[in-house]
């Protein structure tokens, strides 16, 4: 299956009550999330030993410019890892109306959901942080500051999403080879991905997007060797 196709068909199902319960809980997160990282950075700002005149001023300068590239680039890494807690009932649900005659995935356990959030979260913001002062020269050459966010989180985001699907249906032992087998259509739709993230609103639910997209990558192929890939019409 293409990832065009998979695109298609994992945008056809947002109407899904499924979907929607896990948007609306991940927002929700991810705003009280969002909130207490600027809450923290405004309180850092407000008490940072700082020199008086120019220096400060212009440390000050430079360090809100930084704080500001940071969390915007980073709203992708941090909504991903909020809805990613519920994101095996959007893959629950693709299955169901897809997939019905193929076995359903395994649910991760919660620490091992909560494991992988905490290790995506930490890498995105290493290298997210390591970018940073190319983020800060995008700013001022807005094209630079596209092929930076694109190509690192495009990376970021198909590793992750492929990785939260991967764990339902192969072993970890086998997951780097299923990995390594798929590398062009998960790094094209972590590019997708990235690309979505930038649209408003639209962003909210890529992290659905993303999921339904993975398992279609994943288990479309299975299907049609098997005979099971029937999809169920629009309910």
């Amino acid at each position: 299956m293409s990832v065009a196709e998979a695109l298609a068909r994992a945008f056809a199902q947002l109407s899904d009550p499924a979907f929607r319960r896990v948007l609306w809980r991940g927002v929700g997160v991810a705003f009280c999330a969002y909130v207490g990282i600027l809450a923290a950075v405004y309180a850092g700002f407000q008490y940072a030993p700082v020199p008086e005149g120019w220096i400060g001023t212009t440390i000050l300068a430079f360090g809100g410019l930084a704080a500001f590239a940071l969390i915007t680039v980073l709203f992708p890494v941090l909504i991903t890892a909020c809805m990613g807690l519920f994101l095996d009932e959007v893959a629950t649900a693709v299955e169901r109306r897809h997939y019905p005659g193929l076995p359903p995935g395994r649910e991760p356990p919660l620490p091992v959901q909560l494991v992988g959030a905490v290790k995506f979260l930490a890498l995105s913001l290493t290298l997210n942080a390591l970018a940073l002062p190319l983020y800060i020269a995008g700013l001022f050459f807005y094209p630079l500051k596209l092929f930076v966010f694109y190509t690192l989180n495009g990376y970021l985001l198909g590793r992750e999403f492929f990785d939260q699907v991967a764990q339902r249906y192969v072993a970890p032992t086998e997951r780097r080879e299923l990995r390594r087998a798929m590398r062009l259509q998960r790094i094209m739709a972590g590019l997708a991905i990235a690309v979505l993230f930038s649209i408003p609103v639209l962003n909210l639910a890529v992290p659905l997007i993303a999921t339904a997209t993975m398992v279609h990558l994943i288990l479309g192929p299975v299907a049609d060797r098997v005979g099971g890939s029937a999809a169920v019409e629009e309910r």
